[in-house]
C-alpha cells in the first residue's frame, strides 16, 4: 500500500472500524492487506448507515481522503458512483444545513461540481453551480472568496462545454486531412487539462492518434487513464492500437473480456465483434496453410480483408501477400499477381514481398515495363526569351525603375508615316495661305501639356501590356483533361534526348521549341496614341464554326503546337481539332516505331501519319471519311512526305485483314471531346456497334504482333495484361509540360525492357 493510500486510509480508519460490517469483513485481515475495492465498499456502507444521523463536518472530513484515493486509482466508474452518492446526501440534508452551516454547504457543492467537471460531466457540474449561485444570493452570504470561486468555475464549465461541442462537431467530419486531425488533437489535449477523464475528449484524442498513425501514444494514453473498459468505443480504439503495435492476441483477449462483462448492441459492439471474427478467421487461415489447403486459405483471408483493421496497413499487406502466395501455389497466377502487387504497394520496404512478386511475374510471364516520358515545350513568345526568364527579369526590376515613365522615342526615319504627316502639314499651310491667312495668326503646331503627354504614354504602355498578355494567354492556355500539343523547331543536339533508365522505369526529357506567329509593324494611331510604331503579333481569326464553340477555341489558340507548319496551309475539320495527336508526342512515337511498313489504322487529318512517314519507309493510312482523308493528303504535301504514304479510304476493320505490315498503329476514337473518366476500359471503347477496344486488338494481332496502342492516361493496366497472356508489354506514360496526358502501349518486338 502506497504512502498516499495509507494516509487516506488512516484518516477514515476510526469511522470504518466503528462500522460493524467492516469489522466482520476485516477480522481476518490487517489494514495493509485490505484491497482498494474493500475500502470503497466499506465507505459507501458507512455513509448509508450514518445518513440517518448526518453530520456535514464529519462527512466532509471523511469524504476528502476517499475522494483522493479514488482519483489516485483513476477509477472513473467508482468516482461517478461516489459523486452520485455525495450529491444525493447533500440534497437530502440541504434543508437542514442551509441555515445552520451555509458556508460549509456551499463549499461542498462547489467541490462536487469540480469533481463532476474533472470527469467531463459538464451538465451535472453546471446544474450544481447554478444551485450554488441561487443559494448564495438567497442566504446573502458575504464571503467573497466563495463567490469568486463559484463564478470562475461556472465560466470554466461554459467555456469548456462550448469548445467541447465545437470539437465534437469537427470530429464527426469524414476523412479530414492530417493537418486538421493534428489541430483537433492539440485542442483536445488542452481540454484534457480541465477534465482529464472526460470520455468524449479521450475518444477524440484516441481517434486522432490512430489517424495520425501514433499507435503507441494511443495505447499509453488509454492505459494511463484506466478507462479502457468504461466505454465500448474506447475499448475499440485501444484494441485497434494494440493490433497496429503487433499485439493482436492481447487485443483479442481484451475485446473478449469486455464483451463478456458488458453486453450491448450498438455500432461499437458490432465493430468489437468484427475484431473477434477477424481473429478467428485469421487463425483458421493459418491452420489451413499448415495442411496445404490453399483454397480455404484464400477464402478465409478474403473474409479477413473485409473485416480488417483499417489503420493497420502492415497487417493488410501481409494478408494480401499470404493470399497471393496461396493463389500462386495453386497455380492461379492472375489473382496471385494482383495480390502480391497490392502487398508490395502497401509495404514497399519489405524485400520479401518484392522477391515473391518477381517470382509470380516470371511464372506467369506477364511483365509490364513502365516508363515515364516527360516532354517539355518552350512557350511561343514574340521574343526569343522564354516566359520564365522574362518573369524572372521583371521581378528583378527595382521600384524606381517601375516608377519611371515610359519614354517612346522613334527617329523620324524609322516611322513609315513620318513622310505622310509632313506632306499633310505642308498641304494645310498652302490652304491657309489661299484662304488669306499669313501663317502667323493661327498656330500650325498644336502641343499638349506635360500631364496630357504623360497620360498618353501611360495608355500606350497599357496597350502594349494588353497585347503581350493576349499573346501569353493564347500560347499558354492548357487543359488537363484533353491532350495539349507541341510543335518542333530544330533541336539542339546537346539537349535532344536524355534517357536515364533505372530498373524498369525510364524518364525521358525532350526539349521541343515552338514556332512563333508572324509579326508585322503596326504604325499610326492606336486607341488615341498617334505616331507610335509598335511591334505586335498578327492575330488571325478562327474559322466561324470554331468561334461558335468555346470548347474548341482553346485548340485553335494552340494551332502552332498542333502543327508546326500550320501557317503553310494545314487543313483540319471540327473533330480533328481535339483528336489530332500532338506533334511532339507523334514524333516520339514515330522515332521508336522506325520500321519498313507501318499501318495507321485511324489516320484522321494525318497527325501521326505525317510523323510516321518521317521515320518509316512506307506508311499505309486508312480513314473512312473521304473529306478528312483529303485534308490529310494536303497536310502531308505541306510536310513533304506525301510520296511515302499510301492512302486508303474505307472501313479499317474490313481492310486490315488484307494488308501486310511490320507495325500497326492504333489510335481509335476515345468517345468525343468529354471522354475523361477515372478508369478507362477498353471494353467500353466501341469502334462500332459490335467491336470494342479488346476486339480491335484481337483483330489486328492476326496481322502482326508489333502493335502500338495509343490510349487515355487512365487505361487499366490489368486489361492490357489480359490482351497478351504470357507476353511482355511496354507502357509509356507520356507527360507534357508536367501533366500526364496519354498512355502508349507497345507489343511484340517493340517492347523495351
Amino acid at each position: 500500500m502506497s504512502a498516499a493510500d495509507k494516509n487516506a486510509y488512516d484518516a477514515i480508519s476510526p469511522q470504518l472500524l466503528a462500522f460493524p460490517g467492516f469489522s466482520v469483513m476485516s477480522q481476518n485481515h490487517t489494514l495493509d492487506e485490505l484491497s482498494y475495492e474493500s475500502r470503497v465498499e466499506a465507505f459507501f456502507a458507512l455513509v448509508e448507515k450514518s445518513s440517518v444521523h448526518f453530520d456535514l463536518p464529519k462527512f466532509s472530513d471523511m469524504r476528502l481522503p476517499v475522494e483522493k484515493m479514488i482519483i489516485e486509482h483513476e477509477d472513473q466508474a467508482t468516482f461517478i458512483i461516489f459523486c452520485k452518492v455525495w450529491q444525493s446526501i447533500l440534497r437530502k440534508h440541504i434543508a437542514e444545513d442551509r441555515l445552520q452551516k451555509p458556508l460549509l454547504l456551499l463549499k461542498e457543492l462547489i467541490s462536487l461540481a469540480a469533481a463532476y467537471l474533472y470527469f467531463g460531466a459538464v451538465d451535472q457540474a453546471r446544474t450544481i453551480l447554478e444551485d450554488c449561485i441561487c443559494f448564495y444570493r438567497d442566504t446573502k452570504q458575504s464571503n467573497g472568496l466563495i463567490w469568486i470561486e463559484t463564478k470562475k468555475l461556472v465560466l470554466t464549465c461554459v467555456n469548456f462545454q462550448e469548445r467541447l461541442q465545437n470539437l465534437i462537431e469537427r470530429h464527426k467530419r469524414s476523412n479530414p486531412p492530417s493537418n486538421v486531425v493534428a489541430k483537433m488533437l492539440i485542442e483536445a489535449q488542452v481540454l484534457l487539462v480541465i477534465a482529464p477523464y472526460c470520455t468524449q475528449l479521450l475518444m477524440i484524442c484516441a481517434s486522432s492518434l490512430l489517424r495520425l498513425k501514433r499507435f503507441k501514444d494511443c495505447c499509453i494514453l488509454l492505459k494511463e487513464k484506466g478507462m479502457v473498459k468504461t466505454d465500448p468505443r474506447l475499448t475499440l480504439y485501444y484494441a485497434q492500437a494494440l493490433d497496429c503495435c503487433g499485439l493482436a492476441e492481447e487485443a483479442n483477449d481484451l475485446v473478449k473480456s469486455f464483451l463478456d462483462s458488458v453486453p450491448g448492441e450498438n455500432s461499437s459492439f458490432t465493430e468489437l465483434r468484427r475484431i473477434i471474427n477477424f481473429g478467428f478467421l485469421r487463425s483458421k487461415a493459418r491452420e489451413a496453410l499448415k495442411r496445404n489447403d490453399y483454397r480455404s486459405v484464400v477464402s478465409n483471408l478474403t473474409r479477413c480483408i473485409v473485416l480488417r483493421n483499417h489503420y493497420n496497413e502492415k497487417e493488410l499487406a501481409l494478408m494480401y501477400f499470404e493470399r497471393g502466395r496461396a493463389n500462386l501455389l495453386q497455380k492461379d497466377f492472375e489473382p496471385a499477381l494482383k495480390d502480391l502487387n497490392r502487398a508490395f504497394q502497401l509495404n514497399p520496404n519489405d524485400q520479401h514481398f518484392w522477391l515473391q512478386l518477381q517470382t509470380a511475374k516470371s511464372l506467369n510471364w506477364i511483365m509490364i515495363h513502365a516508363r515515364d516520358i516527360w516532354l517539355t515545350t518552350n512557350s511561343a513568345q514574340v521574343s526569343e526569351k522564354t516566359l520564365k526568364r522574362r518573369n524572372k527579369r521583371k521581378k528583378q526590376k527595382s521600384k524606381r525603375q517601375k516608377r519611371q515613365k515610359l519614354n517612346i522615342d522613334f527617329p523620324p526615319e524609322d516611322s513609315v508615316n513620318a513622310e505622310y504627316f509632313e506632306s499633310a502639314r505642308l498641304q494645310l499651310l498652302d490652304e491657309m495661305q489661299q484662304a488669306g491667312y499669313d501663317g502667323t495668326s493661327l498656330p500650325t503646331v498644336f502641343g499638349k501639356s506635360a500631364k496630357e503627354s504623360s497620360n498618353e504614354q501611360k495608355s500606350c504602355k497599357k496597350i502594349q501590356e494588353k497585347v503581350q498578355a493576349r499573346e501569353r494567354d493564347q500560347d499558354q492556355e492548357t487543359d488537363d483533361d484533353v491532350l495539349q500539343t507541341t510543335a518542333k523547331l530544330p533541336i539542339d543536339p546537346e539537349n535532344a534526348i536524355n534517357v536515364d533508365t533505372n530498373e524498369s522505369h525510364a524518364f525521358e526529357n525532350t526539349l521541343v521549341s515552338t514556332k512563333t506567329e508572324p509579326e508585322e509593324n503596326v504604325c499610326g494611331e492606336v486607341d488615341g496614341c498617334p505616331n507610335i510604331s509598335t511591334k505586335v503579333a498578327k492575330v488571325a481569326e478562327a474559322p466561324l464554326y470554331l468561334q461558335q464553340d468555346r470548347s474548341i477555341m482553346k485548340f485553335w489558340r494552340q494551332r502552332y503546337q498542333l502543327f508546326h507548319r500550320y501557317d503553310q496551309g494545314i487543313e483540319m475539320d471540327y473533330e480533328s481539332w481535339y483528336s489530332v495527336t500532338p506533334q511532339a508526342i507523334a514524333e516520339h512515337i514515330a522515332e521508336r516505331v522506325r520500321c519498313g511498313t507501318v499501318v495507321d489504322l485511324f489516320a484522321g487529318c494525318g497527325g501521326n501519319t505525317i510523323q510516321l512517314a518521317q521515320t518509316c519507309h512506307h506508311v499505309i493510312a486508312i480513314e473512312i471519311d473521304p473529306l478528312r482523308i483529303h485534308k490529310a493528303k494536303h497536310n502531308a504535301q505541306v510536310y513533304g512526305v506525301s510520296d511515302r504514304i499510301e492512302w486508303i479510304c474505307g472501313d479499317a476493320l474490313e481492310v486490315i485483314s488484307r494488308l501486310q505490315a511490320d507495325v500497326i498503329f492504333l489510335s481509335p476514337p476515345w468517345g468525343g471531346l468529354n471522354y475523361s473518366r477515372d478508369v478507362y476500359s477498353l471494353k467500353d471503347m466501341m469502334i462500332n456497334e459490335s467491336c470494342s477496344g479488346v476486339d480491335l486488338f484481337q483483330l489486328v494481332s492476326k496481322v502482326t504482333e508489333n502493335i502500338v496502342y495509343y490510349l487515355p492516361k487512365t487505361t487499366s493496366g490489368d486489361e492490357l495484361e489480359a490482351l497478351v497472356p504470357k507476353q511482355s508489354i511496354s507502357c509509356d506514360q507520356i507527360f507534357l509540360n508536367g501533366h500526364a496526358k496519354v498512355l502508349v502501349a507497345y507489343f511484340g518486338d517493340l517492347v523495351q525492357s
